[in-house]
């Protein structure tokens, strides 16, 4: 069995409100174990750049000569526009942030674990593991928030088209 990965908060701001911290320790306990063996760390951060400058919600590094393999989760460019009311909706923050960390722990899955599939396919792999474990982690609410799903995904457009 694997060890649960450390987390690390390097937040600048303060948002103890939210404890994304225990949220993501939460969110972990539906992922097995074997699937975070080898991932040393996840750590929070304010804004996560890539190389093309883009804002990012999360990022998966591996392993790579004496570094450890780690996550690292953008709080700002996951909720970066976010209302403040969103925070308190429970459900709408913690599933916004599960849904950038499980897609993260895909692409470490991959890279650990599966082997076969192309570049290209890589962020289709961890989109799709990111589903499994979201269904997972929110069964109840999937099953309560199905009548109103096609409102969500408009919501979720519309928000995305912002970014």
């Amino acid at each position: 069995m694997g060890e649960e990965p450390q987390i690390e908060n390097r937040l600048q701001e303060t948002t103890s409100r939210f404890h994304v911290g225990r949220k993501i320790r939460s969110l972990l306990r539906v992922v097995p174990n074997e699937h975070l063996v080898g991932l040393d760390k996840i750590i929070i951060v304010d804004e996560i750049k890539d190389k093309k400058r883009k804002r990012i919600g999360g990022l998966y590094h591996p392993r790579h000569d004496k570094q450890p393999c780690t996550i690292e989760i953008g709080f700002n460019s996951i909720y970066g526009g976010m209302p403040k009311v969103f925070f308190f909706l429970p459900f709408a923050a913690k599933f916004t942030l599960a849904d950038t960390l499980y897609h993260e722990i895909g692409h470490h899955y991959h890279h650990k674990f599966v082997h076969g599939i192309t570049k290209k396919r890589r962020e289709d792999f961890a989109d799709d593991y990111s589903k499994k474990m979201l269904k997972k982690a929110f069964f109840w609410w999937l099953i309560l928030l199905w009548p109103i799903t096609p409102l969500i995904k408009y919501m979720a457009k519309v928000v995305n088209k912002e970014r």
